[in-house]
This record gives structure tokens, C-alpha cells and sequence, in this order.
């Protein structure tokens, strides 16, 4: 029998082990996602108004789990504007609980913690449905993950942010489809008022966390929410497209070897990210891995020679490189990476910010927030919240890549000119296509420019900031 095989087969107790114990986890319950939105001069404001934003995040991060532990539940993600929490069991045996967990959670987050925040706190949103996922854990360090494949993992998720839900409202349903959805509202629950005399008390608990390690050996001082490191790069973040359908048809067959496939396929998929990385050096940005999104990989770019320098180029070079990955072969096989994504190809977006008081100039702030079991990555800035906001500019395509017009309009001429605005969204312009062979035909056309020297100073002719793209 195989690992995968064994795994999925084994019967989960959720109280005498965390979920993150093993890779793959087969496992029934309720799959709730809460979603937060904030004003965006926290979001994507300044310093002060990212802090904010960290320790908001943070504290419903706590309050989550603590109340995890209470209902008998497990917080499997915390991303920058959502919660995902597992309540395995049956539909029935498990309703009222995750409903009072909702109950117990808006009351929080609505009372206490929104001192942090204030009237710049929009909406708390959430969603719900019952049903089988595998949970696939890559361990419990801040830039690992937690992803949950199935159709009960992707019913809620679309829901919550579909524009359906209210703030203040928890909509759920007890299977991924053909029955309604149960409204709930949280805000005139007469449980509301006791729930929250019983689960406020106490003081918000802030915690350091342990060392966040970038790729290529660039070692970072360790944070927390009270002391975040502040870094100057580019979020990216890479959606596999199409994969959502693959998830829901292996479900729907009832065939438990094409289930396992799909399992074992996405754990390789998810070696892509880790490739990339490897590749990173020879265009002098670092990686720093945060957490998977479901089937979307995210991560920070830090570059080498400067902010200003990067801003050139970094954002084509490394979609150019990802996209380009599909054709390199896997370690230890002839198979291309691209083989393993069948139908399904990605969408990559990216967003630095220029000098614009309101767009950080690539600064970001990087906290980790601990939990019982393990810790998670937040990262909070215009480029966070700009490169999410990008994933949904424009009618989506594979292969696209889209940045903010800033972003885009920072990038030399030469490569300026592989984007054009996005048709519905004019703040944000697409590229279609990106790849290594595109970005080696636009270093033809870098026109080289000598910079003004003293002149008794001997110097070599400069070079393009492009002669590191592509590959020997």
C-alpha cells in the first residue's frame, strides 16, 4: 500500500493529533472560510496603517484558534484576508457548533479587536459547507502550507467572496451542491450577547515568532506582529487555473485511484514554486515563500541590486521564468513540469509600488503569528493587497500576467511594450504569453545607455540590466 494510499485511508482524531501531523489527511466536516476586509489606507496604506492591519490580522488569528480548541475545531489557514477552519464530523453532529463558533468570532472581531482597526474594518464575511476534502500538509514552519482539495473546501470559498454574503452573515449548506445555502445572521442573534460576555474576557495575547529564512541563503531577523520586519520587493502570486474543475471532477467520479492521482499530482505541482526559486539567482532577486492559497502560490521577491533597479525588470523576468518552467524537466525524471498541469495553466500577478505616498515603494511589512500548532505567515503592504487585487482586474486568462499601472509603467520601454491595459480595469495592465524567448527578444531591443562619469575616471561600458535573461 502505498504512503498517499495509506494516509488517506486512515481515520482522523482530531483531538489526540493535529491535522498537521500527516501530509495527506481524507477527512469529513465543515469547511469555514471567514473573510475580512479592511479600508485600504490600512490595507495598502502606510507603516503605521500596515501595523494596524498586522495586529487586526493577528488577534482574529488567536481569537480563531481559541475558539478552535473550544468547539473542537482546527484553524488550517490564516491568509492575509481570510480564515480557513475545519470542524470534522458529521453535517448534523457539528451544525450548531460551527454556528456558534461564527457567533463567538464576529463578536470578537466586531468588539475587542476592532480597536486596532476602528470604522476601517468594511466587512466580516463567512461561509461554510460540509463534505469530504483531503487536507495536504507541507509542515509547520510560517512559509509552509495547508491546502484542502475537494469540492466541500471549494464550494465556501467561492461563496464567501462571490458578493452574495453580507457582512455580518454566515451563509452555510450541509453538501457542495443542490441544496440552499441556510443564512445566519451574527450581528441580532440573541446568542450574540451572551456569547460575547463568555468568550471576550481576557487580554489579547501577542506573541514573537521564530526566524523567517528567505531562499538563497539570505536569513532574515526573526518577527512578530509587535516587531514586523520591513522588506522592500514584489509579492507574486501564481493561480493555477482550471485546477478547481479537475478537483471537482475526480470528486464527483466515486473513483478513489483517480482522488489518490489528483492528491499525489498536486504535491508535485506544488515543487514548481520550489524550482523557481532554485532558478531566481541569475536574475538577482531572492524568494521568500508564503503559504499556498488553495491552488494559488504566493510569494515575496526581493531583489539584489536595489528596488529602484528592479522595478526595470523583475516583475518580467520572473513571470518570464515561471511560465518558462513548464518546459524544464522535473528532478529525477524526463517528464516536463508542465505535464502535470493537464488542462489547467496559471495566471500570475505581481505589485511593488512606486514613490507615491500611497503606493510604499516596494515596502512591505512580514509578521508571523504563532498558533498551538503551528505558525503563519502574514504579510501586509500596497503590494500585498495590489498583486491580490490584480488576480481579478481583467476577464481571466491563462498565461496572463498583470500589474498594477504603476508596476507596469515602471518596467523599461522595451518591456513596457509587452502590456496593454486591462479592458474593464484601466488601473491594472495584461501581458498574455510571457516566456523566456519573449523576454530574450525584448533584451534585443534594450538600447544601451552610458551613464555620465568623471572624466579622468576609466570605467567599462556599462551593461543592460537585462544581459542575465534567459539561459545559456
Amino acid at each position: 500500500m502505498s504512503r498517499v494510499k495509506q494516509a488517506m485511508i486512515e481515520t482522523l482524531s482530531m483531538f489526540d493529533r493535529d491535522i498537521v501531523d500527516s501530509q495527506y489527511t481524507d477527512v469529513e466536516g465543515y469547511h469555514l472560510y471567514v473573510k475580512y476586509s479592511l479600508e485600504l489606507n490600512i490595507e495598502a496604506g502606510d507603516e503605521e496603517g500596515a501595523r494596524s492591519y498586522l495586529q487586526f490580522v493577528e488577534g482574529v488569528a488567536r481569537e480563531a484558534e481559541r475558539l478552535s480548541f473550544e468547539y473542537r475545531a482546527q484553524l488550517l489557514e490564516v491568509q492575509n484576508d481570510k480564515l480557513h477552519v475545519l470542524f470534522p464530523g458529521g453535517a448534523d453532529e457539528r451544525e450548531q457548533e460551527m454556528v456558534d463558533f461564527c457567533l463567538a468570532l464576529h463578536a470578537l472581531a466586531t468588539g475587542p479587536l476592532r480597536v486596532f482597526v476602528g470604522d476601517s474594518l468594511r466587512s466580516m464575511k463567512y461561509a461554510a459547507t460540509h463534505g469530504r476534502a483531503i487536507v495536504i500538509s507541507t509542515g509547520i514552519e510560517p512559509e509552509d502550507s495547508m491546502v484542502s482539495l475537494g469540492p466541500a473546501a471549494n464550494d465556501p470559498a467561492k461563496k464567501v467572496y462571490s458578493g452574495d454574503v453580507e457582512s455580518g452573515w454566515l451563509y452555510y449548506r450541509k453538501r457542495p451542491k443542490d441544496v440552499p445555502w441556510v443564512p445566519v445572521n451574527l450581528m441580532v442573534s440573541p446568542m450574540l450577547t451572551k456569547v460575547a460576555n463568555e468568550k471576550v474576557a481576557g487580554t489579547l495575547e501577542i506573541l514573537s515568532a521564530r526566524g523567517f529564512v528567505a531562499n538563497r541563503a539570505v536569513s532574515l531577523p526573526s518577527t512578530s506582529v509587535d516587531d514586523p520586519l520591513t522588506v522592500q520587493g514584489f509579492v507574486m502570486r501564481c493561480d493555477l487555473d482550471g485546477f478547481t474543475k479537475q478537483v471537482q471532477e475526480a470528486f464527483e467520479s466515486g473513483d478513489e485511484m483517480q482522488v489518490q492521482a489528483l492528491v499525489e499530482r498536486f504535491v508535485q505541482i506544488m515543487g514548481y514554486a520550489e524550482a523557481f526559486a532554485q532558478n531566481a539567482g541569475q536574475y538577482h532577486f531572492n524568494v521568500s515563500r508564503l503559504p499556498w492559497a488553495g491552488d494559488c502560490t504566493n510569494m515575496v521577491l526581493l531583489p539584489e541590486n536595489g528596488y529602484s533597479i528592479a522595478r526595470l525588470s523583475v516583475p518580467v523576468k520572473a513571470a518570464g521564468e515561471w511560465y518558462g518552467l513548464r518546459s524544464d524537466a522535473m528532478p529525477q525524471t524526463n517528464e516536463k513540469w508542465g505535464s502535470l498541469l493537464h488542462q489547467a495553466d496559471w495566471l500570475v500577478s505581481l505589485a511593488g509600488g512606486g514613490e507615491k505616498k500611497d503606493e510604499a515603494n516596494g515596502w512591505l511589512l512580514v509578521a508571523d503569528v504563532n498558533s498551538r500548532s503551528r505558525k503563519f505567515r502574514i504579510v501586509a503592504g500596497w503590494g500585498s493587497r495590489r498583486s491580490l487585487d490584480a488576480q481579478d482586474a481583467s476577464k481571466k486568462f491563462t498565461n496572463d500576467t498583470i500589474l498594477p499601472r504603476s508596476d507596469a509603467f515602471a518596467l523599461d520601454q522595451s518591456l513596457r511594450s509587452l502590456f496593454s491595459e486591462c479592458s474593464d480595469t484601466p488601473s491594472y495592465y495584461r501581458s498574455n504569453g510571457l516566456s523566456r524567448e519573449a523576454l530574450g527578444q525584448a533584451v534585443e531591443r534594450v538600447s544601451y545607455t552610458k551613464p555620465y562619469v568623471t572624466p579622468s575616471i576609466k570605467t567599462p561600458d556599462p551593461k543592460s540590466y537585462y544581459d542575465d535573461v534567459g539561459r545559456a
